[in-house]
């Protein structure tokens, strides 16, 4: 028998087979057995937190936000289900996306792995597009469509949708080395620099681990000092992957990262314990990551069982079934 201790628990957040019997126990209570979502379960509530009401002015600003978000995604659904009507009287992506006044974006030359053959460039490089194109859901809608063909309105993590039209397929080709050779060449000699600079960086790193101070390992040197596992790196040298390992590495010890195509020595010179924290600060953090992680699992197992099965929404179809 599996044990999951949850706090900070909403009633809201229950599944509704359960809800009901954990808010009708006292503190200390064990319940009967119930089903619950993930099978046959005992529920025991350790404390009751009583709810508070809050005053409006400390609410108000929370709840225009709620309320925007929800507008926001009221707007989202309505335009995903005009597109799918505008879809099945058969025009085309890009009149449906002038008649609606929504960009769209396109890109000449993508590949089943998401990369743009012959240095053809995206038609917004920042745009969203840059960001689709790097996601298996839509590279595998979008390489499974026909010629002409516009795909359904596909729903991704985050509330995001996207709909893609194959307006041209172009069989596969083996390029004349003639065409390809600088290409070959520049990435021959990338890759020689990228070899070098591994092995000049492993050679530091041996170094700084084997006892040889900085100023004897290298003349150019950044010192970072007062990080904490929640600094803000807005405006720093270093990203969130450098710093989860840098408090995952022992002091005095170094290690290689690469950040934006570049390669960096990270050595780390001496750590100081965090306070600890009091009772009540260890109950809230307690609660948040309980929170943080049960959402990311579903988050991310929802994810996985739409690209394992290859969900598609249907709008329109949904209501003219369920909607009189």
């Amino acid at each position: 028998m599996d044990a999951i201790d949850q706090e900070g628990v909403l009633k809201g957040d229950l599944p509704d087979s359960i809800a009901e019997t954990v808010f009708s126990l006292s503190v200390n209570a064990i319940s009967e057995p119930v089903e619950g979502p993930f099978g046959w379960m005992l529920i025991k509530v350790n404390d009751i937190t009583p709810a508070v009401i809050k005053p409006l002015n400390e609410v108000k600003e929370q709840i225009k936000t709620t309320l925007a978000s929800d507008l926001a995604l009221d707007k989202l659904y309505e335009t995903v289900d005009m597109i799918d009507s505008k879809t099945s009287e058969g025009q085309t992506l890009l009149e449906i996306g002038q008649s609606i006044n929504i960009p769209v974006e396109t890109a000449t030359g993508l590949t089943p792995d998401g990369q743009l053959i012959n240095g053809v460039t995206l038609s917004q490089p920042s745009g969203v597009l840059a960001t689709l194109i790097t996601e298996q859901p839509f590279l595998s809608t979008v390489t499974e469509l026909n010629e002409g063909e516009i795909s359904l309105s596909t729903e991704l993590t985050g509330n995001r949708f996207f709909v893609a039209q194959a307006s041209k397929i172009k069989e596969p080709t083996i390029p004349e080395l003639s065409d390809i050779k600088d290409k070959v060449t520049e990435d021959y000699n990338n890759t020689r620099k990228q070899q070098e600079l591994d092995k000049r960086s492993a050679t530091m790193v041996q170094n700084l681990n084997d006892g040889q101070s900085l100023g004897d390992t290298t003349n150019t040197m950044t010192t970072i000092k007062g990080l904490t596992r929640v600094t803000n790196l807005d405006d720093s040298q270093i990203n969130y992957a450098m710093l989860n390992t840098i408090f995952e590495t022992d002091v005095k010890s170094a290690f290689t990262t690469t950040a934006d195509g570049k390669t960096y020595v990270l050595f780390v010179e001496s750590m100081t314990p965090a306070p600890p924290a009091n009772e009540q600060e260890t109950k809230e953090n307690n609660t948040l990551i309980s929170q943080t992680l049960s959402n990311d699992l579903l988050e991310s197992y929802d994810s996985l069982l739409r690209e394992k099965y290859k969900i598609i929404i249907n709008q329109p179809t949904i209501n003219q079934i369920y909607i009189p």
